[in-house]
């Protein structure tokens, strides 16, 4: 592969359930998707309603997360690396203005976590599209 997964959309009318060896999980983006399952080969299935979406990780997160980051999210590593600059911005500016360190440690986590659910969306949407 090059880096970029390619999804195989499978209607559950030709596959109506999956095989066993498919164990579901929480690990990974849903997007959507009632259920998500994994494989011991990195497949890694979302379930809507109606189908089956199906591609192939470089790693398996469950055993690998930095790996499965670094090659098949990196748009996640991204969004995490931005957000903690502006958490540290956030952080430096409360204690600019005098803020007790209960207050701008809780300001700095909120800004990490807001910045990142921002920036993840913004990335993952610009991988899709430069990428496919």
């Amino acid at each position: 592969m090059d880096g970029i997964s390619k999804e195989v959309i499978i209607s559950k009318e030709v596959l109506p359930e999956l095989p066993t060896e498919y164990e579901e999980t929480p690990v990974g983006d849903r997007r959507g998707a009632k259920k998500q399952y994994r494989s011991s080969s990195n497949i890694h299935v979302r379930e809507y309603e109606d189908k089956f979406t199906i591609h192939i990780d470089h790693a398996d997160p469950r055993s690998n997360p930095i790996g499965h980051l670094l090659k098949d999210s990196p748009e996640t590593m991204v969004a995490a690396a931005t957000s903690l600059y502006f958490a540290k911005h956030s952080l430096e500016k409360g204690q600019r203005l005098g803020q007790r360190s209960q207050d701008f440690l809780g300001l700095g986590l909120f800004s990490f976590l807001a910045s990142f659910f921002v920036f993840n969306k913004i990335f993952r949407l610009m991988k899709n599209i430069l990428f496919g």
